[in-house]
């Protein structure tokens, strides 16, 4: 078995927006204007911030500090749109 470490791969933020919004009963995508997604809690992009070094260098390691920082993050309560194809 293989493992990527969080947002190594170009596509996981949409991965991970579409993961939240099943999670919160959102079994359907939605439209908005010229986008799709789906609404999601405004702090959930603070919750990458740790990764954002990672994606495209392997050489970046994933370490338990990065994980406890994302893990820190609240979530807000309020919601707004987040375009994920």
């Amino acid at each position: 078995m293989f493992l990527d470490a969080p947002f190594q791969n170009p596509d996981e933020w949409a991965h991970f927006l579409r993961a939240y919004q099943i999670s919160r009963g959102g079994f359907v995508g939605t439209q908005s204007e010229r986008m799709t997604g789906g609404f999601a809690d405004r702090a959930i992009g603070a919750a990458a911030l740790p990764f954002q070094g990672a994606p495209f260098h392997v050489d970046v390691k994933v370490t338990s500090e990065l994980y406890a920082q994302a893990n820190a993050i609240g979530w807000s309560g309020a919601t707004e749109f987040a375009s994920y194809p």
